[in-house]
């Protein structure tokens, strides 16, 4: 099933209302702030000098009142299109003046700060979900501890996987890329037959070596495993390296991508089905989403190119297709208006509204069972080796 790419990454303003107490040691916990930090970047040791800072900030907050800083939610008509990818044109972050912060909210940020520092400081990591249960006790539901979490990192002026908190990893890769970690752990991503998982922690990776022509990134599980299937590896060996997220990307993915792209320098293809949710997912990757165009930078891909499915494809080739839903086609209506609909993913999505209709990547697989891989890859996968 196919979800909203928002999820974790949506950011939420500091819930406001009633004024707090003096925070305490029993509220922060037994975090020592004055330890040293060894085998750490420097980034890390920046955060952690900025958590006692920020300490400070709170205090301030406390006794006079003074305004935290939250990240603003961004909206389609607050961004634009730079250098190929999702900006926003205006301010992410705003002052909320005169308002004090709710007690139990504070309480949460301080402690997950707290936790933070910890793990900065040890080396370790968590995933997001892990993180909701270290805080169990403050965050009633996960949606809290999210929404704190934001806070909290907008506090710090930094996103969630840059202090070592996670959302899981869904990513598969499969092909000629061997990574090697800073724990020494080498990982070949030829070795596993269904794919190997994308590290985690995609920053750990201190050495990447690849020898494919060109990045194959599949929306599905299923159309990753049927290529493996059809020995895709094999049949272009040392040509492709096949990657999936299984739906919309995570950001460890998105991270393992960009770094393939500035370490080796080779062109990235999108297969996606000829349908609202499946272009997205492509604009996703190319673009960046609106919940991170903040910082989209280390995220997105603009050199990335989309080979299909098309719309145009449906007709064509002849593709069983079946009717677009009408909140799919509410969907294209609001795609169109977005700042990166212009020249072929624009025309595509007028035609696929013009169709109303749908069509997957499997239906290539009702034309002949191997011309999914020998006959429509192989020939876009040329044209875009030729193009780059």
């Amino acid at each position: 099933m196919k979800t909203d790419p928002s999820g974790d990454e949506l950011t939420h303003q500091v819930a406001l209302d009633e004024p707090c107490q003096t925070l305490t040691q029993e509220t922060v916990g037994d975090v020592d702030f004055s330890g040293t930090i060894s085998g750490v970047s420097e980034q890390h040791v920046q955060i952690r000098n900025k958590i006692s800072n920020i300490l400070q900030q709170i205090e301030l907050h406390i006794n006079q009142g003074t305004p935290l800083v939250t990240r603003r939610r961004l909206s389609w008509q607050n961004c634009s299109m730079e250098s190929g990818m999702l900006q926003c044109t205006s301010l992410s972050q705003e002052l909320q003046k005169g308002k004090r912060v709710a007690k139990h909210r504070l309480l949460l940020i301080v402690r997950m700060l707290a936790t933070i520092y910890q793990l900065l400081t040890t080396g370790t990591s968590c995933t997001k979900r892990e993180f909701y249960y270290l805080h169990l006790d403050l965050a009633q539901t996960s949606a809290c501890c999210y929404a704190a979490l934001a806070d909290a990192c907008a506090l710090l002026e930094v996103d969630a996987w840059e202090v070592n908190v996670f959302n899981t990893a869904k990513g598969l890769v499969a092909g000629p890329l061997l990574l090697t970690l800073d724990s020494g752990q080498t990982i070949d991503c030829c070795s596993a037959r269904w794919g190997t998982s994308v590290p985690l922690n995609v920053a750990s990776i201190t050495k990447l070596q690849c020898t494919a022509k060109v990045v194959l990134v599949v929306e599905k599980d299923t159309v990753f495993k049927r290529l493996l299937e059809d020995g895709i590896v094999e049949t272009f060996a040392n040509t492709v390296l096949l990657v999936t997220a299984k739906g919309y990307p995570d950001v460890s993915t998105r991270l393992l991508l960009r770094k393939i792209v500035e370490s080796a320098d080779i062109p990235v293809c999108g297969l996606m089905d000829a349908d609202p949710h499946g272009m997205e997912i492509f604009c996703v990757y190319k673009f960046g989403s609106l919940a991170m165009a903040h910082r989209q930078q280390p995220l997105a891909i603009p050199t990335m190119r989309w080979i299909g499915l098309f719309a145009s494809d449906i007709e064509v080739l002849g593709l069983q297709s079946v009717p677009l839903r009408d909140l799919e086609l509410k969907k294209i209506d609001h795609m169109i208006k977005r700042p990166y609909a212009a020249g072929m993913l624009k025309h595509e999505l007028l035609l696929l509204r013009q169709l109303a209709v749908k069509a997957e990547i499997e239906s290539l697989l009702h034309i002949t069972s191997d011309f999914i891989t020998r006959v429509y890859i192989k020939k876009k996968l040329e044209e875009c080796l030729v193009e780059s």
